[in-house]
């Protein structure tokens, strides 16, 4: 029982993660294709890397885990590299010449 909510526990930060992804690429200035376009094509291709790896990953362990869990994974670090990669801090900080 405790690894079935480990599992979906996986999934839903995995969910969560390709939120927070999505969201970082709409926030990207483009100039000749939509956002939307881009999201969609990068996401496509994202996701089946993720569930190949995923799977191979699961075939190289001989896990018992569901392939979805590795597919999970694999999709979070591919989104929060993205996000982190992209990420601009709001804070500036200033040198007041004051040590």
């Amino acid at each position: 029982m405790t690894k079935l909510r480990l599992q979906i526990a996986i999934g839903i930060v995995g969910i969560m993660s390709t939120l927070v992804g999505i969201w970082t690429m709409l926030q990207i200035q483009t100039m000749f294709l939509s956002t939307w376009f881009l999201v969609g094509l990068y996401l496509t291709i994202a996701l089946l890397l993720s569930l190949v790896v995923g799977w191979l990953t699961k075939k190289l362990l001989k896990s018992g885990w569901y392939t979805l869990t590795f597919t999970a994974l694999i999709t979070t670090a591919i989104c929060l590299s993205f996000y982190i990669s992209q990420y601009k801090p709001y804070y500036k900080y200033y040198n007041s010449g004051r040590l």
